[in-house]
């Protein structure tokens, strides 16, 4: 932990992918494996991850200890970017979320009531990512020295001692490679103002891509029509959604496709094998203008499916 502008920042870069860091925070059952310095437990663990929603999390010290008991504390997200930044009003509380104060659990009666706290995920070369903990300065020297002497440094350490243990464990190693199922939902010619309305819905981030940005068209007319779009959700959903090319016909009812993606091109290859068995191959597996093998099956039972193998040169 360091003083950087008069400020509390507690500083870590872990081993692993920025989208398996921004789970481990974000995820209940992920979260209850590292909160709470080394020897504690995590009893429960309660996110409702949107802006406005609270969070309250618990603890529990070693049997027979001062802190063999629950302690919870509990917040508000004020600023949510998926897998870059979190904005929270953070304060002790009780078990149900509501407000104590500090000296409560023991703290010095000079310990800040609550604190707005941004937690940053920024992504390294090679799998690495940098987090950032930024507790801005109190209004006085006194709580600042409480929050100093509380042993703030030595219990965020230890907890992210345990967070990085979990990313790095041998169950969960090459997580971020394993294939994804999300549904893929095709449009004549509206993707962009569908998309726009899902993410008004569901918030979260939006991204657009033209057919005219991979020169996957000799038709001008179909520059500016969507050739992909993915919106993805703070609280995890995801899907995907395209206009429709000309050359291919739109039935509105039967324009939803399962996609599945990832970076495995032996199970996801074994996955189009078995899937196109006794079904149509629609498009064989090949090299597409974005860089990534792709390919589309209508099943057995009339499922449209879609296999795109990422290209592994371009994983960071």
């Amino acid at each position: 932990m360091e003083r950087q502008n008069s400020a509390v920042v507690i500083e870590r870069v872990f081993n692993a992918p920025v989208d398996r860091v921004w789970q481990y925070w974000t995820k209940p059952d992920m979260v209850k494996k590292w909160w709470g310095p080394e020897g504690f437990t995590s009893p429960s663990i309660k996110i409702n991850l949107h802006v406005g929603g609270k969070y309250v999390f618990a603890m529990h010290g070693p049997k027979g200890s001062e802190w063999d008991k629950d302690i919870y504390s509990a917040g508000i997200y004020k600023e949510i970017v998926p897998k870059k930044k979190l904005k929270v009003i953070d304060y002790f509380s009780d078990k149900k979320g509501n407000q104590l104060e500090p000296s409560d659990y023991g703290e010095d009666p000079d310990f800040p009531k609550e604190s707005t706290v941004t937690v940053l995920f920024k992504e390294l070369e090679k799998c690495k990512t940098k987090l950032s903990i930024k507790y801005p300065k109190p209004k006085t020297e006194k709580q600042l020295q409480a929050m100093l002497k509380s042993g703030m440094k030595e219990g965020w350490n230890s907890s992210l001692n345990k967070l990085d243990a979990n990313l790095n464990n041998g169950n969960n190693k090459g997580n971020y490679m394993q294939s994804k199922m999300n549904p893929y939902l095709s449009f004549k010619d509206n993707a962009r103002e569908a998309m726009g309305f899902y993410q008004r819905v569901f918030g979260g981030k939006l991204e657009f891509h033209t057919f005219k940005e991979f020169n996957a068209s000799q038709d001008p007319s179909e520059d500016n029509k969507i050739m992909h779009s993915m919106l993805e959700a703070a609280n995890g959903i995801t899907f995907m959604a395209a206009d429709t090319p000309n050359s291919m016909e739109y039935r509105p009812g039967t324009n939803v496709s399962m996609l599945l993606s990832g970076f495995d091109e032996k199970e996801l290859t074994g996955y189009f094998e078995k899937l196109s068995a006794s079904g149509t191959i629609r498009m064989p597996l090949a090299k597409a203008p974005w860089g990534d093998t792709f390919g589309m099956i209508i099943d057995k039972f009339g499922i449209q499916w879609m296999v795109n193998i990422g290209d592994k040169s371009r994983m960071r």
